[in-house]
């Protein structure tokens, strides 16, 4: 009898994988559904500003704190973004949609690893299904520039599942490009901290000590964008309209 047991654990531990990845397919494929029509848009408002400005510029120019679209400084999930898509497939408006598609199943992927060992099969296929019933994935499905959101959720996820795994200095590197993506992900340390003392059952003084070195990250990025220390560093004027290019 006990001989068997073994045996009927792993083959329970497939079909619990299973039926989370069915539900992944499900999330992913309704929200491909649901938002279909992004295909036929064309690119709207800033789209424009962005794919003209980064036409021309060189790679390292796109790094830098100058020229920058309303002030806000995101590298990484704007320039770049708009930089190496138009060259890869030109003023195409459903390629960055389609990217923009294959951004948000990554970001259902990395949630659905990072959550499905701490809540188990049936709360993480109701997880998974219910973040796909949120409205608020219309934006980033619909409007090009909405993959600004979308690197920051990836990178943020990413950061999550590689500090679980005590993988700390690729969890610094995703936050970096989290925060070069958009500005929501500065206050991703603090689930650093919550996941080690909730989770890891590590005490307050280990956690905080673990998560220190995200001010290595943080503090110079805080210190030079535009709207936060840049403001005084830089005497940085914030306009309502786009920096020139």
């Amino acid at each position: 009898m006990n001989a068997r047991r073994p045996a009927a654990r792993s083959s329970a531990a497939p079909s619990r994988d299973l039926v989370v990845l069915a539900a992944l397919a499900l999330a992913i494929a309704a929200l491909s559904w649901r938002y279909r029509d992004a295909y036929s848009l064309p690119f709207l408002n800033d789209d424009y500003v962005f794919l003209d400005a980064t036409r021309a510029r060189s790679f390292f120019s796109l790094w830098g704190l100058d020229h920058l679209f309303f002030h806000w400084w995101r590298p990484w999930s704007r320039e770049f973004h708009y930089w190496w898509l138009q060259r890869a497939a030109g003023i195409s408006p459903p390629a960055f949609h389609a990217l923009n598609t294959a951004l948000t199943a990554g970001v259902f992927g990395l949630f659905t690893a990072l959550i499905a060992p701490w809540l188990g099969r049936a709360r993480t296929v109701v997880a998974v299904l219910g973040l796909a019933a949120l409205s608020a994935w219309s934006l980033p499905l619909l409007w090009s520039a909405g993959a600004q959101d979308l690197w920051m959720l990836l990178a943020c996820m990413a950061a999550l599942l590689t500090w679980r795994s005590e993988r700390r200095a690729l969890a610094f590197t995703a936050y970096a490009i989290a925060l070069a993506s958009k500005e929501t992900a500065a206050a991703l340390p603090l689930l650093f901290v919550a996941h080690d003392v909730l989770l890891a059952r590590r005490t307050w003084p280990q956690a905080l000590r673990r998560a220190a070195p995200a001010a290595l990250v943080a503090l110079p990025w805080a210190l030079l964008h535009p709207h936060l220390g840049g403001r005084l560093l830089r005497h940085v004027v914030i306009e309502p309209v786009p920096a020139a290019a």
